[in-house]
């Protein structure tokens, strides 16, 4: 089976709807340059099927921090270490769900946070983006066919 965006998007949005969490809407699926995707936190995996895919899923400052908020009830600090690892375990239940029946295999998530970093995508094609309001903030959910670089650059 193949994976799309809207496999993993209807994932996201039940995750986010058993979690009881701030309300959430989804924008468009959008075509975009994978060169530009900007995050204060982002997690990608690679995603095995009739092709290798990578999910990436981004969040501002504002989005980590209710996603902690949402999960832990703490009201936590950026800095704090949970605000990365909550992405990351968001991503992994999101895949692990989409995947469900499918039978594709994926990596581990590979988490980054500093404000502003860019996700390094290592492949020139356009790619695939839907953003979410997650309570005050921004999450991006992105489907790029390629690979990603296990690191981040940092805002110049």
């Amino acid at each position: 089976m193949s994976a799309s965006i809207g496999t993993f998007l209807a994932a996201l949005r039940r995750t986010l709807q058993v979690m009881d969490g701030p309300e959430s809407a989804s924008g468009p699926v959008e075509q975009v340059s994978a060169s530009g995707i900007r995050a204060d936190v982002s997690a990608h995996l690679s995603v095995f099927t009739d092709r290798e895919l990578c999910i990436i899923l981004t969040a501002n400052e504002a989005a980590a921090l209710t996603l902690v908020r949402s999960i832990t009830g703490l009201d936590l600090a950026f800095d704090d270490s949970l605000t990365a690892d909550t992405l990351g375990e968001l991503l992994n239940v999101l895949v692990g769900s989409a995947q469900k029946g499918s039978g594709f295999q994926f990596s581990l998530p590979v988490i980054a946070k500093a404000r502003g970093h860019q996700v390094k995508v290592l492949t020139p094609r356009p790619c695939e983006r839907v953003v979410s309001t997650l309570g005050e903030g921004e999450l991006g959910l992105y489907l790029v066919e390629g690979r990603v670089a296990d690191d981040a650059t940092a805002p110049g």
